[in-house]
């Protein structure tokens, strides 16, 4: 079975996944499930470096992660993350 070359253009440029994902720093395995969830080119970069980036506010201050923010309030991340759900926070 031949495998399939997945392509990313940016800025002129085609890229294959592979070297996309190293070009800018992430993750191959991210790339890839991005791509397969559908997101192409400027889009898939885009979506990557967002979520990368991203920060969550609770009760007034800011994480860089849900899991830093469950640190901090002293509570295991699942019960974080209902308690988020809930809007108990």
């Amino acid at each position: 079975m031949k495998h399939r070359k997945l392509l990313v253009k940016l800025h002129g440029q085609t890229l294959t996944l592979n070297a996309f994902a190293s070009a800018y720093g992430i993750p191959y395995s991210t790339a890839l499930r991005y791509y397969n969830r559908g997101f192409r080119n400027e889009q898939l970069l885009e979506t990557i470096l967002q979520k990368r980036f991203s920060t969550i506010q609770v009760k007034g201050r800011t994480f860089k992660t849900k899991k830093e923010a469950a640190q901090y309030f002293n509570m295991s991340y699942s019960t974080f993350l209902r308690k988020m759900q809930n809007k108990q926070l």
